[in-house]
């Protein structure tokens, strides 16, 4: 009798850790993040600009950062003007990060492979793409472990930040 109920303890936890994992964040956005990853991303699965999005704020249209960025997508001021877009409004902050993401996914050559060029795309909306592109020289391939692990003589301790960020959106899309 123990054994079933430890049993069935363990298929409830196990079960609600994989609907945390896929289902913790609200959806409401969707729409919005596989419409323009399907403009501007049309080569890998959609639900790649949603992770982004999750790892930057955990999908909060009000986040702050202690660096100045704001909205669902964390856009600087700066770049929000650049991007002519309202960082506060999800629909356009989603639409600024897939345009974004698309200019940072063409800054690499497409000698490297499909995964290693989103690795640096993300690192590089994450860390700076010239930051990316040092440690990438420094590496002297686009292998996206080789630049991590070049990227502390970069960007020093913040260098840890961006290869988690990296991480963290794989790890959500089962890579």
């Amino acid at each position: 009798m123990r054994l079933r109920r430890w049993c069935a303890c363990c298929f409830i936890v196990c079960f609600a850790l994989s609907e945390a994992r896929a289902g913790d964040y609200r959806t409401d956005y969707d729409r919005y993040f596989e419409r323009e990853a399907r403009v501007y991303l049309p080569f890998f699965d959609w639900h790649y600009l949603r992770y982004q999005g999750i790892a930057e704020s955990g999908l909060d249209r009000n986040a702050r950062s202690p660096a100045g960025a704001v909205g669902l997508m964390q856009f600087e001021p700066a770049t929000a003007r650049e991007l002519s877009i309202n960082p506060l409004d999800p629909q356009s902050a989603i639409h600024g990060a897939a345009i974004y993401d698309r200019t940072l996914f063409n800054a690499w050559p497409q000698t490297a492979t499909l995964p290693n060029r989103r690795d640096l795309m993300f690192a590089s909306y994450n860390a700076g793409l010239g930051n990316i592109e040092k440690a990438a020289r420094l590496a002297g391939k686009l292998i996206w472990a080789a630049v991590a692990a070049m990227l502390p003589r970069v960007t020093g301790k913040n260098a840890g930040q961006t290869v988690e960020y990296v991480k963290r959106i794989n790890k959500m899309a089962g890579d």
